[in-house]
């Protein structure tokens, strides 16, 4: 029954669109392309500055914080972005782990899709190194480590401790205390009485 009313509606919009007038008819077509539900908090912005300046009905002022809020955004997640790749080439994976999928930006895009706001920036930032090393995990297990090797992994996390390296093969020593040591820092970075 949904898929039908989503069926009738797109068609309804579609047929009028071309007897919309300026700025709606923009964004009936930005809504037809993709649904409000399945955007980036973010990129909606970028898209719909646009359509606010042809408004004629526009507040300049909204229209200029909007832009500069934006920019500063673009900033904020520059500068995240930089470190967190800083973090990945501090890995060495294309010399350590070749076979491991470089896929760092992506995995920012994707956090930085889930959580947007300025004030998750901590939460951006590690979860985008958390998910990298599941990249890590799962490209490795999959490529290269054999079931005795993906046992000596588990127990060496399971102890987490970096005594527990001897347990591992060499290609897996630097992850592993590079896995110790990150989440060592995310541990500082939070601390007791801190919360994000």
């Amino acid at each position: 029954m949904l898929d039908e009313a989503i069926s009738f509606t797109t068609r309804c919009l579609q047929d009028r669109l071309e007897h919309l007038e300026s700025p709606i008819a923009e964004e009936v077509s930005s809504a037809l392309d993709t649904p409000l539900f399945r955007r980036v908090g973010t990129l909606e912005m970028k898209d719909y500055i646009p359509i606010y300046e042809k408004d004629a009905k526009q507040n300049k002022s909204i229209l200029e914080f909007a832009k500069l809020n934006f920019n500063l955004l673009q900033l904020l997640y520059s500068s995240e972005l930089k470190e967190c790749t800083a973090w990945w080439k501090e890995l060495c994976v294309e010399s350590n782990l070749s076979f491991v999928r470089d896929r760092i930006v992506e995995v920012y895009f994707w956090m930085s899709g889930g959580c947007y706001d300025p004030q998750y920036s901590h939460s951006r930032i590690i979860l985008t190194k958390i998910v990298a090393f599941i990249t890590i995990l799962d490209d490795t297990l999959d490529s290269l480590a054999n079931s005795y090797e993906s046992m000596q992994l588990a127990e060496a996390v399971e102890r987490w401790d970096e005594s527990a390296i001897s347990l591992l093969p060499e290609y897996m020593k630097d992850f592993y205390m590079y896995l110790l040591k990150t989440f060592s820092s995310f541990e500082n970075e939070l601390g007791p009485d801190k919360s994000y």
